[in-house]
């Protein structure tokens, strides 16, 4: 499992656009079995008008490899990216004992 925090931001006047493709994006990717079985987090950044950050978990390196070339994944990404901007960061767990 590959852990993954998003950040969108949405261009003026697409900030419902933005947010609705965010609802829709880990039941796309989980649909395809892209993602773990734990659903995403999707928060919207207060202070910050039209930014959201989803936390989601890939299930491997293949999978991120695959979505960019997926045909419904690839759809909704150039909708996203029509609207706003999508910057993913990926990071590992790490033990907090």
């Amino acid at each position: 499992m590959i852990p993954v925090v998003v950040r969108y931001t949405s261009r003026p006047g697409h900030e419902a656009d933005l947010e609705q493709m965010c609802r829709r994006h880990w039941n796309t990717l989980h649909r395809e079995h892209l993602t773990t079985d734990r659903p995403a987090i999707l928060l919207r950044v207060d202070g910050a008008p039209g930014v959201f950050l989803e936390l989601f978990e890939w299930v491997s390196t293949e999978a991120i490899r695959s979505a960019h070339g997926h045909p419904a994944v690839r759809e909704l990404w150039d909708a996203m990216e029509s609207v706003g901007t999508v910057e993913p960061w990926d990071g590992a767990y790490l033990d907090l004992e």
